[in-house]
């Protein structure tokens, strides 16, 4: 599992939906890799694995994790509330390389403070390589970049927005 995981290593995540939450993909807190040692999580089949935040819980949470990769992994599903209404959530990292991702669909918010964004960054993301993105579904924001970060690539992104409502 992530708890096992230290520089150099590469976890494999079998195909499938991973849902509940110790089925997210959380790396926050864990440890991180080093420039010759990456740590990296990746799909056996691309796109053939779907971590399911079920619309309760943040799929990808990555806050102040540095040298690591992930590949080939779809998210989606996001809950509501400050704590969960985010897809992909990248704080205060260095050295992510993410490629060939699919973020999907946060749930409705009910007050117009719920953020319910797909993919957000926040604290300062840099040195960091974003590739062969799609990223779509409902929520109040697809991307939001508000890292105050620098050196990052984003490259081949394609994005739709679906919409979003509340009722407050």
């Amino acid at each position: 599992g992530l708890g096992k995981l230290s520089a150099g290593d590469t976890l494999t995540l079998q195909d499938g939906t991973y849902q509940g939450s110790s089925q997210m993909l959380n790396i926050a807190g864990f440890s991180d890799g080093s420039a010759g040692n990456v740590i990296t999580v990746r799909a056996l089949n691309e796109g053939s694995v779907f971590i399911d935040g079920e619309f309760v819980r943040t799929p990808f949470n990555a806050n102040g994790n540095d040298y690591w990769t992930i590949t080939g992994i779809d998210f989606g599903n996001a809950g509501d509330t400050s704590s969960t209404d985010w897809v992909i959530q990248l704080a205060s990292s260095t050295h992510i390389t993410m490629q060939r991702i699919c973020g999907s669909n946060s749930k409705q918010g009910d007050s117009v403070s719920a953020k319910g964004m797909v993919m957000g960054f926040y604290g300062v993301v840099t040195d960091s390589l974003f590739e062969d993105f799609c990223l779509f579904g409902t929520g109040r924001n697809i991307l939001v970049e508000q890292s105050n970060g620098s050196n990052n690539v984003f490259r081949r992104f394609w994005m739709r927005f679906e919409g979003w409502c509340h009722d407050g």
